[in-house]
């Protein structure tokens, strides 16, 4: 067991509302990460009939585990590198509860600026499973995905990926990539957020 029983009721009563068809889908490694990945998604998918789970093995991709969220076997463009416990947790079941219910309360006018965005963006939202601001980061950019197609954003636990850490010195959490470059370091506010999407 992954959760624990506290957990796994407060996380039971937010999917239950779920009523879309939701897929997981996660690339994982022989190991022990890979085990603890499929524990977490097995317990996620018997809290609700429309969510639904399954796995490949594969040890040549990099930033594995890799876990993408689909509804309808479309690909939602909000994926998580790592096992999405502690803080994040609530990032992954936000993103579901988004997908497959309600999408994210937020500001009507900064929400047509996102969507009126017109180019790629490549989001990676680098984080640390104890950082109490990275789980809204990563359900803010999520969102973000969900509203326009030419946004993707995928959490990372930045402590799995050393290489990571070291190519861009990481310090401080969250820490948003946009198509490799750093672009947001620290928590920020979301008129913030959006204006350096908006920017970059």
């Amino acid at each position: 067991m992954f959760l624990d029983e506290d957990t796994k009721t407060k996380v039971s009563n937010v999917l239950k509302d779920i009523n879309k068809k939701i897929k997981i889908k996660s690339i994982i490694e022989e190991n022990d990460i890979g085990k603890e990945l499929i524990s977490l998604m097995e317990e996620i998918k018997e809290m609700n009939e429309n969510i639904s789970f399954e796995y490949e093995i594969n040890n040549n991709n990099s930033f594995l585990p890799y876990t993408e969220v689909f509804v309808d076997d479309i690909s939602t463009r909000c994926s998580f590198s790592g096992v999405p416990g502690g803080k994040e947790i609530n990032s992954f079941v936000a993103c579901l509860y988004h997908i497959g219910y309600k999408e994210l309360d937020f500001d009507k006018k900064l929400k047509e600026r996102i969507i009126k965005i017109n180019k790629i963006l490549n989001i990676q939202i680098c984080v640390s499973l104890s950082c109490h601001h990275c789980a809204q980061c990563v359900s803010t950019m999520q969102q973000f995905a969900l509203w326009n197609k030419n946004i993707s954003a995928q959490m990372i636990d930045a402590n799995l990926y050393p290489k990571l850490i070291e190519q861009y010195k990481i310090e401080r959490v969250p820490l948003v990539l946009v198509n490799g470059d750093i672009i947001i370091k620290g928590a920020k506010e979301n008129d913030v957020l959006v204006r350096y999407l908006e920017e970059v």
